[in-house]
């Protein structure tokens, strides 16, 4: 509860030689208002991403169950609450632009990936999950773009992902120290 998080704040601000004042209270409620606001816009990509593959009644239904999900209520007043919603995009642009083959959609995948990165290391598994839907859409389930067009395509989500990769390694090593 949010209510209970403010109050442990409270009194460990009141044992420190700091004390929480008003200003500070409103920038606590503001960022748990964003944060919860950005864990019930995860419906939309989730919405996006089950559109792909189901018909939209079927896609509503259950990208609705994700107000659901617990974590969503435990890690509430914390900025982890934010990167269901980060991984979810990432997944719904770079889908939708290997299937529309956009390079704008897939750039704002990686966009917005780098900025989850940059945030935390909790996104690196949705790069994993990408390359395995990217072979698995491309390859396994579309035998009609089984052709040299789909190994272009593979081959050019490989570069973009593996420049990805050399950018973000040294950026990450200078920021760890």
């Amino acid at each position: 509860d949010l209510c209970d998080a403010f109050q442990i704040i409270q009194s460990s601000s009141l044992r420190s030689a700091t004390s929480l004042t008003e200003q500070d209270r409103c920038v606590l409620w503001l960022a748990a208002i964003i944060m919860q606001a950005c864990a019930a816009a995860t419906v939309i990509p989730l919405y996006q991403l089950l559109r792909l593959q189901a018909r939209r009644i079927t896609s509503w239904q259950l990208a609705a169950f994700w107000p659901l999900v617990p974590a969503v209520t435990m890690f509430s007043p914390k900025s982890d609450i934010c990167f269901p919603f980060l991984g979810c995009l990432v997944l719904a642009l770079w889908l939708q632009g290997l299937r529309k083959n956009s390079r704008l959609l897939c750039l704002a995948a990686g966009c917005v990936f780098w900025l989850g990165m940059t945030l935390s290391l909790a996104l690196l598994p949705v790069a994993c999950l990408a390359g395995m839907l990217t072979i698995w859409d491309l390859w396994l389930c579309r035998p009609e773009d089984r052709t040299t067009l789909a190994v272009a395509r593979l081959l050019r989500g490989l570069a973009a992902g593996g420049t990805g990769l050399l950018v973000l390694t040294p950026v990450m090593a200078i920021g760890t120290g």
